[in-house]
């Protein structure tokens, strides 16, 4: 929509309209769309991370399972990506070494790489006096 807008307005004024190049995994602009409409969080009911991003336009969400991995859903009156599955969490901290966020989400990211080893240790699964459930109760509270 907003390609077609900006070309009837190069046509105005006489000006070629650049064609924008194909979308890539090392591409930077995923970085900046997740910082304004992405969203990272954790379940602690089934102690799964999720990474999201949702727009109201699913051509835009359409791009990312095939790069990043994840599903795209409708939501209500909007649609939403979601990635949650092991493998693909990790595939996307390898992107963010090379495009990071430069948003306070960054420490989100940061901190999904703690939260798999302390999953790894069934840390979650632990008493609060046991110094893995202690492990846990601070993770949570960072």
């Amino acid at each position: 929509v907003r390609l077609l807008q900006l070309n009837k307005i190069c046509n105005k004024y006489g000006i070629t309209l650049i064609q924008p190049t194909e979308l890539t995994y090392s591409n930077g602009w995923f970085s900046g769309f997740f910082d304004s409409d992405g969203s990272v969080y954790l379940n602690l009911a089934s102690a799964q991370v999720y990474i999201t991003a949702a727009q109201k336009n699913k051509f835009i969400l359409d791009l990312l399972p095939t790069l990043y991995g994840g599903s795209v859903y409708t939501q209500k009156e909007s649609f939403k990506w979601v990635v949650y599955k092991k493998s693909e969490i990790v595939n996307l901290l390898e992107y963010f070494k090379i495009c990071p966020s430069r948003s306070a989400k960054n420490n989100r990211i940061l901190a999904i790489k703690k939260f798999h080893e302390l999953r790894g240790l069934k840390a979650h699964l632990q008493t609060n006096n046991s110094i893995l459930g202690k492990a846990w109760k601070k993770f949570l509270l960072r």
